[in-house]
């Protein structure tokens, strides 16, 4: 099995923990559950070299989806076991997609997708050259992989995370969907970087490598730098507005959502 050394897991695992200890006694079953599909997701997202896209983002989206079943629980006063499973899976595996050699089948430059068809992509660089394609690609790894887990139902699962590509227009969904939850998750966690410079930077390569840079309507990094914040606020803000107060019930979410307003 992966080993985790990393603060990130960690901060995740122990989070994880006191969550389920503290809202899902009744279900023993939820955190080894959740954790058995971390441990994969991880494991598997060890090994992107996408400089977006990388086992470091997808650890902070799913802490952030961790303090949204918290924020629903505040809110609510329900502690819906199902529901989290849900929303972890769908963030925990929402980019693993974009990993070369995700399948047997892919064979550099041909990668798999959809109905058994190959993609060739000559001169990859990093496995962001497949952000195209990522979507579909997380929906077959979750479809075959998680096929004979039973207490998650994957048809919703693979609806959100066709939806969590913030560089495509989001659908009309109700506010508490898992759809938009899982798409508000990847936004949230794009935007709160502490060196956005830097920040910035991985996502122009990446797109650019990924052929989606178009997407944006950006085309240069000094375009992508300067007119990113715009793209922020007009393009992605109102997708993440019904979650945010969800969010903002915690502690950690507050903070994180006072992070992003600061740099943004």
């Amino acid at each position: 099995m992966f080993k985790f050394t990393s603060v990130e897991t960690d901060i995740f695992f122990d989070y994880l923990s006191t969550l389920c200890d503290s809202h899902f006694r009744d279900d023993p079953l939820l955190e080894h559950q959740v954790k058995s599909m971390a441990a994969l997701a991880f494991s598997t997202m060890s090994k992107s070299d996408s400089l977006l896209f990388s086992l470091d983002y997808t650890i902070k989206c799913a802490i952030i989806a961790l303090d949204v079943v918290r924020g629903q629980i505040i809110q609510t006063g329900q502690a819906d076991a199902h529901n989290m499973r849900q929303i972890l899976c769908a963030t925990l595996f929402c980019r693993v997609g974009i990993l070369r050699g995700l399948f047997i089948e892919d064979k550099d430059p041909s990668f798999l997708k959809p109905n058994r068809e190959m993609i060739t992509l000559p001169f990859t660089q990093t496995d962001s050259a497949l952000w195209q394609h990522c979507a579909d690609r997380s929906c077959m790894y979750v479809r075959t992989k998680l096929a004979d887990i039973s207490y998650l139902s994957l048809e919703p699962i693979a609806e959100a995370i066709q939806c969590a590509d913030f560089t495509e227009t989001a659908p009309p969904g109700n506010p508490g969907h898992l759809s938009t939850i899982t798409r508000a998750c990847q936004i949230i966690g794009l935007m709160s970087n502490l060196d956005t410079n830097r920040a910035t930077l991985k996502m122009f390569l990446s797109a650019r490598e990924g052929g989606v840079l178009d997407r944006f309507g950006l085309q240069t990094l000094d375009q992508f730098r300067d007119g990113y914040q715009k793209y922020f606020w007009e393009y992605l803000f109102t997708d993440i507005t019904d979650v945010i107060s969800i969010l903002e019930e915690t502690d950690s979410g507050f903070q994180r959502m006072v992070g992003i307003y600061q740099q943004v």
